[in-house]
């Protein structure tokens, strides 16, 4: 009876395991995330992890701690070790220098097998990796801000120099006012010039 106890237990663990998984995958859509990934060895630490999820395909970024390994296999390391290099995952360096790969996840909260080659052995080493559906959190996509339409007011600068040159020409250009009394004052000139011509005729006669 124990023993029978003891596999009942164990099947419903896993069938639990299996729905939760599923219902995980089911559950996520399209997107990009940010997750956290366990790894079965501190040698192979993943410190940032990206998930993509598109049209249910999920596929993540992860970012290693250090720079041991430049290859990744998804698999085990006698796969890896007889895999061609088409099939191999190189490592891409980030900003600061780390390495990270690019490689598809096939579910979450399940070990995936993930072979690594560590350049100083030049070796393969077996490696899984889970993916914590209860740490998956959306990623909010950067706005980017419109380009602003240039102004058609004029600087303030420009302006004052648009002033300034109407103000000359204003200045130069004699105002209505002015012409009148121009013309008020050269008839009076004349006037007073034929008065004297005048008087100069009438005192030649008189004489």
């Amino acid at each position: 009876m124990k023993k029978i106890a003891a596999m009942l237990v164990m099947m419903l663990f896993l069938c639990c395991s299996t729905v939760s998984a599923v219902f995980a995958e089911e559950s996520i859509p399209d997107g990009n995330y940010s997750i956290e990934v366990t790894s079965n060895s501190a040698m192979f630490k993943v410190v940032d992890a990206k998930l993509s999820v598109v049209n249910g395909e999920m596929s993540a970024v992860i970012t290693l701690s250090g720079t041991g390994y430049t290859k990744l296999f998804m698999g085990t390391e006698v796969e890896a070790a007889a895999a061609n290099e088409g099939d191999l995952i190189n490592y891409v360096p980030d900003e600061a220098g780390k390495y990270t790969f690019a490689i598809p996840v096939a579910a979450l909260d399940q070990e995936i097998n993930v072979a690594a080659y560590a350049s100083k052995s030049e070796s393969w080493f077996g490696r899984t990796l889970t993916f914590n559906s209860n740490t998956l959190a959306p990623i909010e996509e950067e706005k980017v801000d419109e380009p602003s339409q240039p102004s058609t007011e004029p600087k303030v600068e420009e302006q004052n120099v648009v002033e300034e040159k109407a103000a000359a020409q204003e200045e130069s250009i004699p105002k209505t006012g002015d012409n009148n009394y121009l013309l008020f004052s050269s008839a009076v000139l004349l006037m007073c010039l034929g008065i004297i011509a005048k008087n100069k005729k009438v005192s030649r006669h008189e004489k």
